[in-house]
């Protein structure tokens, strides 16, 4: 907290700084210099105009997640902020608020995105999502996964306008298409109730196809995944919009990872050993 009204934001990855001063109450009216610190804004904003907050900030960022890989890091950052100041205000928030007021700021970096990173950032874990609707799925074993990143970045407004593209074109193709996708969600739900990693790596699979078809995987994507196969990878998908990022694969044992990883580490490619988490946002230290 300040002792003045004004506010001060860092965000790290980006080596930006810029102090905001806002006539209180016409915090909408600030527009910042950096298109980065837009989507923090938007969040401070919208909080301080509902609940009638009071003083500035000093706000200081980092995010050790790649940006423009399909891995949520903006959705990441925008459930921190928003728990971080739900926390220093006692705004006692619960996680579908926090996922709500995140996705104003996902507003600002995708122009028309899901919800589902903000809502899985929130809540940790697995979900079945739908827009309108999360369920919690329970995680009955360990699941051996990897995250591997091609190497090419891409922009999920981008990726996302073109998927609209080709629907508006073709709409009574890709609602099959659509559909297909959605059907492979909610198998899944089952498939792990069942605890079999074959097939969930087959749905992976078959979930990537799809992906192909809509026009968001590339060659360099391909590719990678094939190689991903090789190495021991029993399914593997493009993770995000597409168009570039990362991939996450899947195996059916530590040991079999652990050769791709070996494999990876020889070409020099980037990887995320990675789990699936318990939890969303924490509150790891409160200083007031």
């Amino acid at each position: 907290m300040r002792s003045d009204s004004h506010f001060q934001i860092s965000l790290k990855k980006y080596n930006i700084t810029e102090e905001l001063s806002p006539l209180s109450p016409n915090f909408n009216q600030i527009q910042p210099t950096h298109k980065e610190i837009t989507p923090i804004w938007q969040i401070i904003s919208l909080l301080y105009s509902k609940y009638r907050l009071s003083g500035g900030l000093d706000i200081e960022i980092w995010c050790d997640i790649p940006s423009g890989v399909g891995l949520g890091s903006s959705a990441a950052v925008s459930v921190a902020t928003t728990a971080a100041l739900n926390n220093l205000f006692d705004l006692n928030l619960g996680a579908s608020a926090i996922s709500s007021i995140a996705f104003e700021g996902e507003k600002i970096t995708h122009g028309t995105p899901s919800g589902i990173d903000n809502t899985i950032s929130s809540y940790g874990g697995a979900i079945l999502f739908k827009k309108g609707r999360t369920q919690r799925i329970e995680i009955p074993l360990e699941i051996p996964l990897l995250i591997v990143n091609s190497g090419i970045s891409r922009e999920t407004k981008t990726q996302v306008n073109h998927v609209r593209s080709v629907y508006e074109t073709y709409p009574t193709i890709f609602t099959h298409v659509f559909n297909a996708i959605d059907g492979i969600s909610l198998k899944v739900e089952h498939v792990l109730r069942l605890k079999n990693l074959k097939i969930l790596g087959e749905l992976m699979n078959y979930n990537h196809e799809f992906l192909r078809i809509l026009g968001v995987s590339t060659k360099e994507l391909d590719s990678l995944i094939e190689y991903i196969k090789l190495t021991g990878a029993i399914g593997a998908k493009l993770t995000g919009a597409g168009g570039g990022g990362c991939i996450i694969a899947l195996f059916d044992s530590i040991a079999s990872k652990n050769n791709c990883i070996s494999q990876l580490k020889s070409r020099k490619i980037e990887y995320f050993d990675t789990k699936i988490s318990e939890f969303g946002f924490q509150i790891h230290e409160t200083t007031k």
